[in-house]
């Protein structure tokens, strides 16, 4: 249980400080306000140092409940870390991948902790696992097909469909089966985690 409370608090940490690098960077690319380098670097130090003292209050305050915390709470915190790894990954799904199947190794363990069976307590959870890779699926595909057309053609040329770049309908179509896809592959896996998971020790 402290494991989940101190990773939990890491990502608190980590999001303040990438949230303030981010915001920064953002002000001065816009030229909304004057930003050199350094007020930058500055202005992502001090984010992670609040986000570290954050993490430390929530850690004391959570330590020992870590699996009574509200699921909108986590939710929230979920879909800051997939825009993070949305970005991180320059819109591919790799790290939503990873933060689902972590989240769903948390499913399993609350499951346990909680004495219900996984079958009825996380499929609800591990949908909406699913329905944000889909979101964020969506939003690449469209914005490669619509938006850059060389590096969707480059990506279609990975499966040798390239030919299908050419056509707007097509391509969209193949966006959106190559979502239902992995949307249908990340629930099934994110299932099987938290089943596993929640028989760990037992």
């Amino acid at each position: 249980m402290k494991l989940f409370a101190a990773l939990t608090g890491a990502s608190i940490a980590l999001a303040a400080g990438i949230l303030s690098w981010w915001s920064a960077a953002i002000l001065s690319i816009l030229r909304w306000v004057p930003l050199t380098d350094s007020t930058i670097a500055w202005a992502a130090c001090s984010g992670l140092a609040a986000g570290v003292f954050l993490a430390w209050v929530w850690y004391r305050r959570n330590a020992g409940r870590v699996f009574s915390i509200p699921m909108g709470h986590l939710a929230v915190l979920y879909v800051i870390w997939s825009v993070f790894s949305f970005a991180f990954f320059m819109g591919f799904p790799f790290g939503a991948f990873l933060l689902g199947w972590l989240a769903a190794v948390y499913l399993g363990r609350r499951a346990a902790y909680e004495r219900h069976g996984v079958e009825c307590g996380v499929r609800k959870q591990v949908r909406f696992i699913g329905f944000v890779l889909g979101v964020e699926c969506l939003a690449a595909g469209f914005f490669g097909a619509l938006g850059d057309p060389h590096t969707w053609r480059v990506v279609l040329s990975l499966f040798g469909a390239e030919m299908l770049a050419g056509s707007g309908i097509l391509s969209l179509l193949t966006v959106i089966g190559v979502c239902a896809v992995l949307v249908s592959v990340q629930i099934a896996v994110a299932g099987w985690i938290a089943g596993r998971a929640s028989r760990w020790g037992s």
